[in-house]
C-alpha cells in the first residue's frame, strides 16, 4: 500500500492572480513563456506578441505570429463569461488586422458562443480558424499557482495534440518556398503577391470574392477532401470565385464557363473547373506535378507558376471583371443601397 501523501487541486480565482484584465493579464499573456503555454494548448508556435494594437479607434489585446507559416494570430481575452460585445470586437479586429487564426480567451463560454465560433469555422474561407479557450488557475497545497488553458471551440479538422516534428518540417517547407517565390515574383513579374498563408498565396484583383491563388499541395496535406490538394507534391494556380451579389460561387463559375472553349484556346491549355461546395468556393485551376520541396526543382516550379499567373491575368481577369460588373448591375435596388 502506498504511503505517499497526495494533495488536492484547489481552484484559484483568475482575478486574484490578475486583478485587472488589461493591465495585468494581457501583459502576462503576451510574455514569450506564457504565450508558449497558450500555443501549446492550440498546437501552434506563437511568437512576437504586440499588445494593444490599434484598429480604428479601438485596440486589439494581442497580435502575434505563428512561427510555422508567418501568419497573423489575433488573441482577444476577457474575464468572466464570453459575451456578444467581445465577439463583435473579435471579428472587427480580425478583419482590420488580416488575422487568419483568431483566439478568444475567457473564463467561461456559453453553449451559444461556442456554437457561434463553430459556425464561423464552418462558413469562413479556407485557412481562417477560430478558437475558444478558457483560462483557469489551480494550486496544490501551498505550491505555485498554475494556469491552465483548455480549448473549447475549434475548427473541424483541428486535433488537440502537440505539434510534432513532421508538422514543423512541413511548415518550414511552406515558408521556405513562399519566401523564395515572393522575392522571385518581385524581380520577374508585375503580378501582386500577398502575405502567404501556409499552403497558398493570394493575388487579389477583383475584391475578396474574386482572386487568383498560388497553391502548394503536400503529400501530407490536411485538405485531402478538397480535390485540388490531392495527389501532391504539386503546384497549382487557381481562379477562386466566392459567393457575390446574390450569385453562388457555382453560378458564377457556370457563367464564366460559357466561354470555356475560347479561354482554353487563349491559354493554350485546358483548365480544371470544380466546385468546393463546403466552402462556398468554385475553383478554376491548372496544375503541375513537381516536388516544390526539392531545392533543385524550386526554380522550375516558380517559373511555371509565374507563367500561369500572367496568363490568367491576361485571359481571365478581363472576363471576371466584366462578369462582376454585370452581377452588380443586376443586383436589386434594395440590396444595392
Amino acid at each position: 500500500m502506498s504511503t505517499h501523501r497526495l494533495g488536492s487541486l484547489t481552484p484559484i480565482s483568475v482575478r486574484r492572480m490578475w486583478p485587472n484584465e488589461g493591465h495585468d493579464f494581457t501583459p502576462w499573456l503576451a510574455a514569450p513563456v506564457n504565450l508558449q503555454l497558450l500555443g501549446h494548448a492550440l498546437g501552434l508556435d506563437l511568437a512576437d506578441a504586440k499588445r494593444e494594437v490599434s484598429v480604428d479607434q479601438l485596440s486589439a489585446d494581442i497580435l502575434c505570429r505563428n512561427r510555422d507559416d508567418g501568419a497573423r494570430v489575433l488573441i482577444e481575452n476577457q474575464f468572466g463569461w464570453a459575451d456578444a460585445d467581445h465577439l463583435g470586437r473579435l471579428l472587427m479586429y480580425a478583419a482590420g488586422l488580416d488575422a487568419t487564426t483568431i483566439v478568444w480567451v475567457a473564463e467561461q463560454f456559453s453553449r451559444t458562443h461556442r456554437e457561434a465560433l463553430n459556425w464561423l469555422n464552418q462558413t469562413s474561407a479556407d485557412g481562417i480558424r477560430f478558437f475558444g479557450v478558457t483560462i483557469e488557475c489551480w494550486q496544490i497545497g501551498q505550491s505555485d499557482v498554475a494556469p491552465q488553458f483548455t480549448v473549447v471551440a475549434y475548427p473541424k479538422d483541428w486535433r488537440p495534440m502537440a505539434r510534432n516534428d513532421q508538422q514543423r518540417e512541413t511548415s518550414r517547407q511552406y515558408l521556405e518556398f513562399w519566401t523564395a517565390f515572393h522575392a522571385y515574383m518581385q524581380s520577374n513579374s508585375r503580378v501582386n503577391c500577398s502575405e502567404p498563408k501556409q499552403h497558398w498565396m493570394i493575388h487579389e484583383f477583383g475584391g475578396s470574392a474574386t482572386v487568383f491563388a498560388s497553391n502548394l499541395a503536400h503529400p501530407l496535406s490536411r485538405y485531402n477532401d478538397d480535390e485540388a490538394f490531392r495527389g501532391g507534391p504539386k503546384v497549382f494556380v487557381a481562379l477562386n470565385l466566392y459567393d457575390l451579389h446574390g450569385n453562388t460561387a457555382n453560378q458564377r463559375r457556370s457563367k464564366l464557363a460559357a466561354d470555356k472553349d475560347d479561354i482554353h484556346q487563349e491559354l493554350g491549355a485546358e483548365l480544371i473547373w470544380t466546385n468546393v461546395a463546403w466552402k462556398g468556393l468554385s475553383r478554376v485551376y491548372t496544375e503541375k506535378f513537381i516536388d516544390w520541396r526539392d531545392p533543385s526543382q524550386r526554380e522550375t516550379a516558380m517559373a511555371w507558376m509565374r507563367e500561369q499567373l500572367e496568363k490568367f491575368t491576361e485571359v481571365l481577369k478581363p472576363r471576371v471583371l466584366a462578369l462582376t460588373s454585370q452581377e452588380a448591375q443586376e443586383l436589386p435596388e434594395e440590396l444595392d443601397s
